[in-house]
């Protein structure tokens, strides 16, 4: 199976919450829950998959496919299994080919201090937007971050 070719279309909604949020202009974590992959953790495989969805205005994912593949098919084929269980706060639009990039990383790794730098760069650009009035980013990002020996 060759996780880039993988389309999977709508989930369903069985595990919906109940919306109580009033609807944002940005794409925020609801229940985000990604857990890693045991196969991957037992060979310390680290990295990050990206992902284009569509969400709509009650913050559900409606369609996703695998954009970037992290290398690892053991990483993009249970993150795909685990993307349809994402549920976000309303939005005030739908948004379409929305970008997601979910990170694993074991913590101590050198990978895990880069994606803490990287937090602190995204965080600073996020507040930077805000001060300049700027529309939100199109894309989130997704830490799972696991201890060592877990």
């Amino acid at each position: 199976m060759n996780p880039e070719n993988i389309n999977t279309p709508t989930p369903s909604p069985e595990s919906e919450l109940p919306i109580t949020e009033p609807p944002t202009d940005e794409v925020k974590c609801r229940e985000c829950v990604i857990n890693y992959p045991q196969i991957a953790l037992d060979k310390n495989i680290e990295g990050h998959t990206e992902l284009i969805v569509d969400i709509n205005q009650q913050g559900k994912i409606t369609n996703y496919s695998l954009h970037k593949t992290s290398g690892s098919p053991e990483l993009d084929i249970l993150t795909l299994e685990q993307i349809r269980n994402l549920q976000f706060q309303p939005l005030i639009v739908s948004k379409q080919q929305f970008k997601i990039r979910i990170n694993y990383a074991i913590s101590g790794t050198q990978y895990h201090q880069k994606l803490q730098e990287r937090r602190h760069k995204n965080e600073q650009k996020r507040l930077q937007r805000i001060r300049e009035n700027k529309p939100p980013d199109n894309k989130l990002e997704i830490d799972v971050i696991t201890p060592k020996g877990s």
